[in-house]
């Protein structure tokens, strides 16, 4: 039988066979009740799905309008302790008019060391060097020795706490580091109403500084008893100084200007002033300042009582930048020890020459009218200081 033949023979069985298997392949095409049931119970559960995702978005785009609370930054790292030595020296030549003598003399020498310490903390100590600083009664040579604690917030305004011995915050110009005073020595008023109890052992609350806040002040507890002096006391020496200023942003008159009002309260005895003048009770000030780039001006009313005394005295100066590193000055001053006492008055003429922003020498005459309480009499006195670091 050839192959024509066979393919003749196989066609019509072919046919044949695919029509009688067409009603069984259809009927099992055709889905039954039991699937039905089970595509729309998947459905169902596709649209439950669906219907979870729509309400969670929802929730995710109303929280989306809603404002948002910043996050805050996370803590900073602990700093790293820093260390640094710093002093000043003065060395100084003054003459004495009138009895034909002069003297060089080391004004002052001081050195310290400062530095940060973990968790906000600060330190600094400070000890003096100069001729007599560690004789009579002028109590030892530490001048500061504190700790400080800066961590009450991150703000330039958020206050400082200080505990050791410090100075005390009376006086505009007692306060003022020695290293940078515009004159060789302070007004006489500064030096008898403020220097003369300008350190004691306490606590301490001021604010650092800040040339964009409109204030600042500086408050203080303390024995009483004289720098160096850990002497029990009944009473305490409350200090306090309060300033309102110009900010940087807002100049006045082309500079910046302060006033500020200081207080120091306490019936204390002042160990390192001698027998008969150790009573200390009240004494207060007022100041005011102004600054630019070229000229200040500068003065200062003190006044206190003292036991039986009733002391004031005041300061006017004015500084004029005639050049970068010249500068020319002037000042004139007055104090009562007492009222109806003989008052004492001093005009002084200055030059500081800068030779570097640590190192600069000042030339001073000085002519006094009247008795000096601590024998200052007139005469040129010639300084050279330089600061470190």
């Amino acid at each position: 039988m050839n192959r024509a033949k066979l393919r003749k023979q196989t066609l019509p069985l072919g046919v044949l066979t695919t029509l009688l298997l067409a009603p069984t392949l259809a009927s099992a095409q055709q889905p039954t009740d039991e699937k039905v049931a089970q595509y729309e119970k998947a459905i169902k559960s596709l649209q439950e799905q669906i219907d979870q995702l729509k309400q969670e978005v929802a929730k995710v785009k109303e929280a989306q309008k809603q404002p948002q609370k910043p996050v805050p930054p996370p803590p900073a790292a602990p700093s790293k302790p820093r260390t640094e030595v710093y002093g000043f020296i003065q060395s100084q030549y003054e003459t004495t008019s009138g009895q034909n003598r002069s003297a060089f003399l080391i004004r002052r020498a001081r050195i310290g060391v400062r530095g940060t310490l973990d968790h906000n903390f600060n330190y600094a100590l400070l000890n003096s060097f100069e001729d007599g600083a560690n004789a009579g009664n002028t109590g030892g040579p530490i001048r500061n020795a504190f700790i400080e604690y800066r961590g009450f917030g991150h703000a330039a305004s958020t206050p400082i706490l200080r505990f050791g011995q410090f100075k005390n915050a009376y006086s505009l110009e007692a306060i003022e580091d020695a290293a940078v005073t515009p004159f060789v020595e302070r007004a006489i008023a500064v030096e008898q109403l403020a220097v003369a109890h300008e350190r004691d052992m306490g606590l301490g609350f001021y604010t650092p500084e800040n040339p964009n806040r409109p204030y600042s002040y500086n408050v203080s507890v303390m024995n009483g008893s004289g720098r160096n002096r850990p002497t029990p006391t009944r009473t305490k020496l409350f200090t306090a100084r309060f300033q309102l200023n110009s900010v940087a942003k807002h100049p006045i008159l082309g500079g910046a200007v302060a006033l500020g009002f200081s207080t120091r309260q306490g019936s204390v005895l002042n160990l390192n002033r001698p027998a008969g003048s150790q009573q200390e009770n009240e004494h207060y000030g007022i100041d005011f300042e102004y600054k630019n780039a070229k000229f200040r001006a500068r003065s200062e009313y003190l006044w206190a009582r003292d036991g039986a005394n009733n002391m004031e005295g005041f300061y006017t100066m004015a500084g004029y930048r005639v050049t970068t590193p010249i500068e020319l000055l002037f000042r004139y001053e007055g104090f009562s020890p007492n009222t109806g006492a003989p008052s004492v008055h001093r005009t002084t003429l200055g030059m500081t020459y800068f030779f570097s922003k640590v190192t600069e020498a000042y030339l001073n005459y000085e002519f006094v009218d009247g008795t000096a309480p601590s024998g200052q009499s007139s005469g040129v006195r010639l300084r050279l200081t330089t600061r470190f670091p």
